[in-house]
């Protein structure tokens, strides 16, 4: 273990570990948990730059080779892990000393490269082995493989099989005419020709017999020529024609290869003899000089001369009607050449079977320098698209695009693992690690021996000096100075504390100066040779300074571990801090910058953080940002912020910054870098071990994982070009809809679709994987809605109607297209949604409400009719009941009153003999008027009710009924006394009275009967007798004929009881009454009842 902790590191290894301890690593090495954290923790802590150790955990996987060996060791720090990133240089003395080359050997601008970008089976190609291809004038790429048809727009590969209409899934040529149709040759389904989105089958009706198509050619009257196992054929707009091209063996009579020269057709034979078509006729070509060679596809340059593909290996050229032979001695490879690509004054890209890709320019062919090497994987295809991407089909490797990147990997940097880099004063380029140290001269990375002191360099910090050279500081080992025009080693300006985790802390000032600084908090400036110490940090806790950075304004920002972000001013005093108290997660900061004005720009893995004017702002993916783990940026100088994330790079505008921080704009619109541009998915170093870098001519240098990576963003200030949108497919229900044509208006959808899905594309564009979308429906939507990459618009319960569809797209933040693609479709109303249904149910709605209307108008007035007459028979009523009393009154109250007046007059008058007889005949009188007032009286409120109680008054009035009239009148009354209240009283009282009265005068009865029943929940009442009765429906529809006011008054106190009446009448069957009264528990009758109903049986 002590070898182990006294080991020198020089590799990188970057890893997230969680809920792991110091036992573990212990157990694994045979020490107790205290030997492991003294003598594996703490010594990675002081010579790795860990500074989150005390406050988070982390684990380390390190690949230690000692001894020739490899073994995996972890290495565990206690606590918990607090969301940031712990970078540990893990290495060995064997790796420095069994490096991989010599620095001297690493070439620094290389003088020709090319990236590749692969696609295989795992993104979508039927087979990793691509035989040939072929650009479409609409952006498309097509791919022929052994296992099938695709096509490609860049992202998305799309497959087509036999139910497509392909009769062979192994496809050997592909050829688009000037006409637009896609040509298919296949090795054994014929030829086949795709035009207007359908494939169709040339057969035999068609003159074409064969099944294996070798290849396909157009000549300069668009008229396709057909080389196959039987021949030459050549297409006439309807059929094919056999060219009767002659050959030397009968048994041989196929055609190897067609080339469309400018005045003729060249052709190759299966005897391998060449031939050319001129002027109607086939005549005999050149042959070729050198024994053993023989020709196989023959093509004309854009020069005019004519060249063939040799076999077994190299190029010929047709000089003077002889062929002259380009082998493996003009650095051509012994390999058969598959495809060759014409570049013009590029010269030819060779495809090789064997030995990948071959530039042959100036008669001399050499490798193509590639990023990733093809030499060991065979091409069978070459094509060029019209934006200059070079395709490649590969026997194993699937479809490689080969293009000029814009960004490249620093040569050499992958020798110095999450590099520091620097430029002095003098251009020259400086990158080093813990690996060691590198600058660059005449074209060469130079190594720089570390001092005599030193095993090898612990390089933190590199840092331009202004004397010339480097400013280097170095975990524990202090402040160093070297410059190779003046020194021979690096020098020691100040010593350092082998304690110190974090060394020497150095940044620039405004000033021209340094700030420097250690993990303890003492500052000071470093003025050329000078040291002026200005002060000490002060801070609570057991926390440490991990890092410097200059301000603009001639300060420093100091960032505290676990604390805050302290800036002083340039006399050493603190201005200001930002911590946890205003929202900064400080121990998730993987990346700082000055954003000018005195804030800071931080990245994390939440985002982009922002501290200005004493506000912290968060930009994050609600903003637009691609990416929210920020590891390190750099700024441009022309008001770009350039940002590395989990393997991506993009820019983002401060302007569009500043107009979200001021909510004049929501959302931001980066510029996003991808594989396009030369730049692959490796994860970068974050800031704090590694910050990127602006170069002495504006390039950006930006430190990985594994080597570095450099970029001129001047190249990316030219918008690129709006690309061609495209809608592809649209599905209804997960169904394929088949597009309308030109004049067929909208596309249909049916009825009752759920689920719309319309699948759109952008061509044409140099960056496909870099493009954003954005759709609206025109006429609904003022806005736009932003689907990002998405090339699938989804939409769920349209409502039936016409839509119009339209979808734009951009290319790493340049113009939108305008106007984009749109797409008319009409979703096909249900039969419940049509307008003859819905106008039909308007009518029905409006008849039934109109019918409704006039139905409750007429009830309204009925109702209304009723309640007048009514009015008017209670009127009527109660001003006969007034007439009858007035008449009792006068005609017998009255005139009693009045005779007892004349008998008092008489008596009074005459002599007192005769007074006996008159006051006799006065008292009389009025005995009679006395009665008179009484019947009044009793008809008006009956006194019996007070005295006697309801069912002696009803006991009563029965037996007064049947004792004044013909009619014999019977009573069964049950006890009825304080079941109703007083006030209820009466109108039971009145409902026997009127019932007997109807009886009396309109029944004609000779028996009449009433029955009073007491039942625990009501009271029946029954009044009926043998008259004459009456036609009781034909009452109901005229009330006047139904008894005038007396059984109208029967309802009325019948509902007022909240009872219920039945009545029950034929012609000559009598009259009968049923009412059913409720019996109230209380004592006392609800206020409010339902109204009485009248029925009969």
């Amino acid at each position: 273990m002590a070898e182990l902790a006294e080991a020198d590191y020089d590799a990188l290894v970057l890893r997230f570990f969680q809920n792991h301890d110091l036992r573990n690593v212990g157990r694994a090495l045979g020490v107790s948990e205290d030997t492991a954290q003294k003598r594996v923790a703490q010594p990675l802590r002081r010579r790795h730059h860990i500074y989150d150790a005390r406050d988070g955990a982390g684990g380390i996987i390190g690949l230690v080779k000692s001894g020739g060996r490899e073994k995996l060791f972890l290495a565990f720090i206690k606590g918990a892990l607090r969301n940031h990133l712990i970078c540990i240089f893990v290495a060995s003395r064997s790796m420095s000393l069994n490096g991989p080359a010599l620095a001297s050997e690493i070439t620094v601008n290389p003088a020709y490269q090319l990236t590749v970008n692969a696609w295989t089976m795992e993104d979508g190609l039927p087979g990793n082995a691509v035989l040939t291809l072929a650009p479409t004038r609409d952006g498309y790429l097509w791919v022929g493989t052994p296992n099938g048809l695709t096509r490609f727009d860049g992202v998305r590969f799309v497959r087509f099989h036999r139910w497509d209409g392909l009769t062979s899934l192994q496809i050997g040529e592909l050829l688009e005419d000037r006409a637009g149709r896609l040509w298919i040759g296949t090795q054994e389904g014929g030829l086949m020709l795709r035009e207007h989105g359908r494939f169709q089958a040339l057969s035999r009706t068609n003159g074409f017999a064969e099944e294996r198509v070798r290849q396909l050619a157009e000549d300069s009257e668009g008229r396709v020529w057909v080389a196959d196992n039987e021949g030459l054929a050549r297409w006439d707009g309807n059929r094919l024609m056999d060219m009767q091209m002659p050959h030397e063996k009968a048994n041989q009579p196929g055609c190897n290869s067609v080339c469309c020269a400018s005045n003729s057709v060249w052709a190759v034979g299966d005897d391998w003899a060449l031939r050319e078509w001129r002027n109607g006729r086939w005549q005999p070509g050149p042959k070729l000089q050198k024994p053993g060679f023989r020709f196989d596809k023959v093509f004309q340059a854009r020069n005019g001369q004519l060249w063939s593909q040799t076999f077994p290996f190299g190029l010929a050229r047709m000089e003077g009607g002889q062929w002259r032979l380009f082998g493996t001695e003009s650095g051509l490879p012994g390999s058969y050449i598959r495809a060759v690509l014409d570049q013009g004054q590029d010269g030819f890209m060779c495809a090789s079977l064997e030995h990948g890709l071959f530039l042959f320019r100036d008669e001399r062919g050499s490798p193509v320098a590639l990023n990733e090497g093809t030499e060991r994987d065979g091409v069978h295809a070459l094509q060029r698209d019209k934006l200059g991407n070079l395709w490649v089909g590969t026997s194993s490797r699937g479809l490689l695009r080969l293009r000029q990147p814009r960004v490249r990997v620093v040569p050499g940097s992958d020798h110095a693992r999450l590099a520091r880099m620097a430029f002095d004063d003098r251009g020259r380029f400086w990158i080093a690690s813990f690996q060691g140290l590198w600058f660059e001269q005449g074209g060469k990375l130079v190594q720089v021996p570390p001092p005599p002191s030193l095993k090898q360099f612990g390089i933190s910090v590199l840092k331009p000096c202004p004397a010339g050279g480097i400013w280097i500081c170095m975990s524990g080992k202090g402040l160093w100075e070297y410059d190779p025009d003046r020194h021979a080693g690096p020098i020691q300006r100040l010593t350092g504390n082998k304690e110190d985790i974090t060394g020497v802390l150095l940044t620039e000032d405004a000033a021209g100066g340094f700030w420097f600084g250690d993990e303890k908090g003492n500052i000071g400036r470093l003025m050329g040779q000078s040291t002026n110490l200005l002060g000490k940090l002060k801070w609570e806790g057991d926390h440490i300074v991990v890092g410097l950075l200059g301000d603009a304004t001639g300060g420093v920002w100091a960032r505290i571990e676990g604390t805050a972000m302290v800036r002083l001013d340039a006399q050493g005093k603190e201005i200001e801090r930002v911590g946890a108290r205003q929202g900064l997660p400080v121990n998730s900061i993987r990346c700082w910058l000055g954003d000018g004005e005195g804030g800071l720009w931080m990245g994390s893995p939440m985002g982009l953080y922002w501290w200005h004017k004493s506000r912290l702002l968060l930009f994050d993916e609600r903003h637009g940002l691609p990416e929210e783990a920020l590891a390190n940026m750099v700024d441009d100088a022309s008001g770009g912020l350039w940002c590395a994330a989990n393997g991506r790079l993009f820019r983002l505008r401060k302007k569009e910054l500043e107009a979200v921080a001021a909510q004049t704009a929501s959302v931001l619109h980066p510029l996003l870098v991808g594989r396009s541009a030369g730049l692959t998915r490796l994860p970068f170093a974050t800031g704090i071990a590694a910050g990127a870098l602006r170069g002495p001519d504006g390039r950006l240098f930006f430190p990985r994982v594994w080597d570095a990576i450099s970029f001129n963003p001047a190249d990316f200030e030219k918008a690129e070009p709006a690309p061609k949108v495209l809608i592809e497919e649209v599905f209804a229900d997960g169904r394929k809809m088949d597009p309308p044509g030109a004049t067929d208006g909208p596309l249909k959808i049916p009825a009752r679709t759920g689920d719309i899905a319309v699948r759109y594309t952008a061509l044409e564009c140099v960056a496909p994987e870099t493009v954003q979308f954005r759709y609206r429906f025109e006429g609904l939507d003022e806005k736009w809605s932003e689907a990002g990459s998405l090339r699938l618009a989804d939409f769920w319960r349209l409502a039936p109607g016409t839509y119009h569809f339209r979808v734009s797209a951009s290319v790493a933040g340049g113009d939108w297209a305008d106007p984009g693609a749109s797409l008319a479709f009409t979703v096909l109303p249900a039969w419940y949604q049509t307008s003859w249904f819905r106008v039909l149910l308007a009518m029905l709605v409006a008849g039934g409400a109109a019918g409704f209307y006039w139905r409750r108008v007429s009830r309204l007035q009925a109702q209304r009719t009723a309640q007048q007459n009514f009015s008017r028979r209670l009127i009527e009523s109660q001003e006969l009941e007034r007439k009858r009393i007035a008449a009792e009154l006068h005609d017998s109250l009255g005139q009693n009153l009045l005779v007892i007046k004349n008998r008092a007059d008489i008596a009074h008058k005459a002599r007192a003999s005769g007074a006996r007889e008159e006051f006799g005949e006065i008292s009389r009188v009025a005995g009679q008027a006395l009665d008179e007032v009484r019947e009044i009286s009793q008809n008006l409120r009956p006194y019996q009710l007070d005295r006697l109680g309801l069912t002696r008054a009803v006991a009563g009035l029965v037996k007064k009924v049947g004792a004044s009239s013909a009619v014999k009148c019977v009573a069964d009354i049950a006890p009825l006394d304080k079941v109703f209240p007083p006030e209820a009283e009466i109108n039971v009282y009145r409902i026997v009275q009127e019932g007997l009265n109807n009886i009396l005068k309109h029944s004609g009865a000779t028996e009449a009967r009433v029955t009073l029943a007491h039942e625990p929940a009501r009271v029946r009442l029954l009044i009926e007798d043998n008259g004459r009765g009456f036609d009781l429906p034909a009452a109901t529809q005229r009330p006047e004929r139904a008894g005038g006011m007396g059984l109208d008054g029967i309802a009325e106190r019948v509902r007022i009881l909240g009872g219920r009446l039945q009545i029950q009448s034929t012609p000559g069957g009598g009259t009968r009454l049923k009412i059913d009264l409720p019996a109230p528990t209380d004592g006392a009758l609800k206020a409010s009842s339902p109204r009485a109903s009248l029925s009969a049986r």
